[in-house]
């Protein structure tokens, strides 16, 4: 055992930065305006400011709690970059269902338990997920298929 726990202090410290700079941006670059004029700068900071705390709350207990040492699993992390890669090379040669297939097959190859039958579901829900809430529901123009 560590003496800390590293895996929630890596997340906190994170989380902890992009809020802060993120809300140190906004309200560098943007006009806050008052509270009974808001500007365009007070929801960015004010998400800013949030993600930041959350990010101390979690890195906070973390620094007296013992952790296991964090096991990095880099076949895993290729393989859902792999699959967003595919996606972006295959949603505008295929259209939107065969790339979101395409993206579920291959980020799956990063679970070893996972069975073809259940892939192939996961993969049918989704892409019919995908194109129910961005074509039909939201109305974005994205091909269903395309023949190449």
């Amino acid at each position: 055992m560590w003496k800390r726990d590293y895996r929630d202090i890596a997340a906190g410290g994170f989380f902890l930065v992009v809020g802060g700079a993120a809300a140190l941006y906004a309200m560098t670059h943007y006009a806050m305006g008052s509270l009974r004029n808001i500007g365009p700068g007070m929801f960015p900071t004010g998400a800013g400011i949030v993600v930041a705390v959350l990010g101390l709350a979690i890195l906070a207990p973390a620094l007296g709690r013992a952790g296991k040492r964090p096991v990095v699993e880099f076949d895993v992390a290729a393989a859902v970059l792999a699959s967003v890669a595919a996606f972006a090379v295959a949603l505008p040669l295929l259209g939107l269902v065969p790339a979101t297939v395409v993206l579920v097959v291959v980020s799956r190859l990063a679970d070893r338990r996972a069975r073809p039958w259940g892939t192939l579901a996961l993969a049918a829900g989704l892409s019919a997920l995908a194109w129910g809430v961005f074509v039909l529901a939201l109305g974005v123009p994205l091909t269903a298929f395309r023949w190449p």
